[in-house]
């Protein structure tokens, strides 16, 4: 079986349904996503199918500071955090 690849040299998160998104220095990508009623998730984009670890917010202020922050700085402000095991951890 051959492996799939991780994102197409193509690939666009705003196609998959981010509200933006930019490349880690590791392949993955850091993306933001609008959820219901508003609220924003910075969402890890594992690959062009998988979302791994994320935060959720309910401050969006908070989340698009944390967001353009960077990949290199831990988010803040958020209110729950799937951790990269799929446990969540709540403030």
């Amino acid at each position: 079986m051959a492996e799939r690849e991780r994102f197409p040299e193509d690939w666009n998160p705003v196609d998959a349904g981010y509200i933006t998104g930019m490349p880690m220095d590791d392949g993955r990508y850091w993306c933001l996503l609008l959820l219901t009623f508003g609220r924003l998730r910075i969402v890890i984009a594992e690959d062009q199918f998988s979302a791994g670890e994320h935060w959720c917010y309910e401050d969006n202020a908070a989340a698009m500071l944390s967001y353009f922050a960077g990949s290199d700085v831990p988010p803040v402000g958020w209110k729950r955090h799937m951790l990269p095991d799929g446990m969540f951890e709540r403030r």
